[in-house]
């Protein structure tokens, strides 16, 4: 409900800085601890929590490391955002399922270059959600480690399939936004006040799936980042891995973002 009040502001002249005077405006609406209980109630926001949290860790090792090679702080952190990565890989244990259920619904579709994309994406998921799970039970000695490395890789790879296709469909969703929003900003002189009422409708409708896309941009890009590098990906073109400010950086940007946009829907 929020978020399109924001929108309605955008349709009507409101510019992106008023974003943050917007959340503000919330937050004095409704008391801080109300909002982050709700927050916290919230699966996904509580997952993306816990990603800024083992994200923020790998940012505060990039610093430990920087003044003091040897620090010991950089190993707390090291370990907190080990640790928060296997939590959250337990709260997630069973996507697979869900992913499968999407890629059944999704075969029924009629058949599209959309559908061929979403499937490739859900498949992608699949196959995350699966090695991640392993990696899981081996990191808890349910299993051997052996395949460790080899399985969090696979994990990787599809995540970075995923993610990949991901963006290319908010490509696509973008430009058809656009191309309709350039189509109804024209207008009619001879529509009735119906019709004008029904393509302002529309027009706030598309400036908000075309706000939830500019933001869906930064926050793909930055797990596609991360994807990469533990897909191996990153030290096969450049040679080399990133270090932890870049990892930190990019899931930090993800998880704030999904966070806020998990808080639209609170």
């Amino acid at each position: 409900v929020h978020g399109k009040q924001w929108y309605q502001r955008r349709v009507h002249g409101g510019s992106f800085v008023e974003l943050r005077t917007f959340v503000f405006e919330i937050m004095a609406q409704q008391a801080p601890v109300a909002v982050f209980l709700k927050f916290l109630a919230n699966e996904g926001a509580r997952d993306k929590l816990n990603k800024f949290v083992q994200f923020a860790s790998r940012i505060a090792v990039w610093y430990c490391l920087l003044s003091d090679p040897k620090s010991e702080w950089a190993k707390k952190w090291q370990g907190l955002a080990s640790h928060t990565a296997n939590c959250r890989k337990l709260i997630r244990f069973f996507k697979t399922v869900n992913e499968t259920e999407k890629l059944k619904a999704l075969f029924k579709q009629q058949p599209s270059l959309k559908q061929a994309l979403n499937i490739v994406a859900t498949f992608g998921w699949i196959v995350y959600w699966h090695y991640d799970n392993l990696t899981f039970l081996q990191a808890a000695g349910f299993i051997p480690k052996d395949t460790l490395e080899k399985h969090n890789k696979l994990a990787s790879f599809g995540w970075w399939v995923a993610v990949s296709v991901t963006l290319l469909l908010d490509s696509m969703a973008l430009y058809e936004n656009l191309n309709q929003t350039q189509a109804l900003l024209k207008g009619s002189e001879a529509e009735t006040a119906e019709e004008k009422a029904a393509r302002k409708a529309r027009l706030s409708a598309l400036c908000s799936q075309r706000c939830t896309l500019y933001l869906n941009f930064p926050k793909n890009f930055g797990d596609w980042l991360v994807a990469a590098n533990t897909a191996g990906f990153v030290q096969q073109v450049l040679g080399y891995n990133f270090g932890d400010l870049t990892l930190g950086l990019s899931g930090v940007t993800a998880s704030v973002i999904a966070g806020y946009q998990a808080l639209q829907t609170l």
